[in-house]
């Protein structure tokens, strides 16, 4: 069955007139009625009862049975594709979003969420917390559609696009007892005696700080912790020091403190997404990100 002869037999019946549904149709009553025998033909039974005299029809009990069903199928059609272009469009589905773990939600992007999930109410969004590791490798096997993470991470890395979202100032952080003194500027060298503890899941941070220590002729001690969390509990126990963002809500613990050096460049967060990625969601939330001021 094709379209147009599902067409021409649901006219029928609706008009039960050959002419009217031909007319409703825009087509002529010959090629409408060429159609109908068509379709009886192929289903091997007749579909209506001709009243030649009265140049009218009446639905066989055959063609009762496929109108019912003709139009429950067309009703569920619409619904399916109303559904789809609805998906198509981002405002059903589901996003999954990946923060870096413990850092405070930029203000921009805690507006854009609060305002995506009240224009969208049928589109799940799924936030999670996550280290380093598990941001971009949640990219690249579709984990994960949006990963909030350093811009240093992901910047280099080959099938991801970013793009820049903000500015977060870098510090280091050291414990909370470690002595300073007043209206002192400090610089790299006033720690050049100190262990500094890099993070394994985060190899571009430690790549640059050990550049930053390499141009000023600096050689300290440095010890690995396997993530960023862990680095900063080494941190609280003493163990060493650590360059840092100062956006974490861990440097809220009365066991630490940050100071902020001149030789530190401050970094950029970035939002990050696999170039293979096809989620219509996706591309909706960057939008409203980037045209803030729209929903402000």
């Amino acid at each position: 069955m094709d379209e147009m002869k599902v067409k021409c037999f649901l006219y029928a019946a609706k008009y039960m007139s050959f002419t009217e549904a031909a007319n409703r149709m825009y087509i002529t009553q010959p090629a409408f009625s060429r159609n109908i025998a068509a379709l009886e033909k192929e289903l091997g039974f007749p579909l209506f009862i001709r009243d030649n005299k009265q140049k009218a029809c009446r639905l066989s009990p055959e063609g009762v049975v496929m109108y019912q069903g003709l139009i429950r199928l067309s009703n569920e059609f619409s619904l399916l594709h109303n559904r789809a272009k609805s998906i198509h469009r981002g405002e059903e589905g589901k996003i999954s979003i990946g923060f870096l773990s413990g850092y405070m939600m930029n203000e921009r992007v805690s507006k854009v969420l609060s305002y995506f999930s009240d224009v969208h109410p049928n589109l799940e969004i799924e936030l999670r917390s996550c280290g380093y590791e598990e941001l971009i490798s949640g990219l690249t096997t579709d984990q994960m559609d949006l990963s909030i993470t350093l811009e240093i991470e992901v910047k280099n890395l080959p099938g991801i696009r970013y793009e820049t979202l903000y500015e977060t100032r870098s510090c280091l952080v050291i414990p909370s007892n470690y002595k300073e003194i007043e209206g002192h500027q400090y610089s790299i060298r006033d720690f050049m005696d100190k262990t500094f503890i890099l993070s394994k899941d985060s190899p571009a941070i430690s790549a640059l700080l050990q550049e930053v220590l390499s141009e000023w002729q600096i050689t300290p001690n440095f010890i690995e912790a396997p993530d960023q969390n862990t680095q900063l509990l080494w941190i609280e126990a003493g163990r060493g020091i650590a360059g840092h963002g100062d956006k974490h809500l861990i440097l809220s613990s009365p066991s630490l403190k940050h100071v902020y050096l001149k030789e530190f460049h401050d970094l950029n967060y970035a939002a990050a997404w696999s170039k293979d990625n096809r989620n219509p969601a996706l591309t909706l939330f960057l939008s409203y990100y980037f045209d803030y001021e729209l929903i402000s």
